[in-house]
């Protein structure tokens, strides 16, 4: 596979494009529009600067505010066989391991081995009615079909 498990970094994408708040953000920091010699005297470079100036801070902080823009690999989907129509498929999907542990030892009735564990990832491999724990190495060596991918809920994408 040749995509990042983690990080996956859109921002140089995403951020050219603004979005719907960006193009808000830009259409209400725009100053209006004059006519005669006030149109003439705004074409100045210097009024043309000046002018932009309030659009770029508000098109940066509404990209800013629209959240993180990396993204994190949660599952994919490996295809085995020589057509969409015909082969098997297997899934790979990314669990906290600590959520997993949690749920083992409330089930066994342990509320303090509930409250340990760890945080790290986990992968499971999913494969028809069979599911089992695959190390990380694993997923990497997979020929992925599907790549889904979460949105980082933190504004700085700094990983957790």
């Amino acid at each position: 596979m040749h995509a990042p498990l983690r990080g996956l970094d859109l921002s140089s994408y995403v951020a050219q494009q603004g979005g719907a708040a960006a193009a808000a953000a830009v259409a209400a920091a725009a100053p209006p529009t004059k006519k005669g010699a006030a149109a003439r005297k705004a074409k100045s470079p210097k009024a043309k600067r000046a002018a932009k100036a309030p659009a770029a801070a508000a098109v940066t902080a509404a990209v800013a505010a629209e959240g993180s823009r990396k993204y994190d690999l949660v599952a994919l989907v490996e295809h085995h066989g020589s057509g969409v129509t015909s082969g098997h498929y297997i899934a790979y999907v990314r669990t906290q391991q600590k959520q997993q542990q949690q749920q083992q030892a409330a089930a066994a009735g342990g509320a303090a081995a509930a409250a340990a564990g760890g945080g790290e990832d986990m992968w499971l491999c999913f494969n028809d009615a069979d599911v089992t724990p695959v190390p990380e190495a694993t997923v990497l060596a997979a020929e992925a079909y599907l790549l889904l991918y979460v949105q980082r809920p933190n504004a700085d994408g700094a990983e957790e």
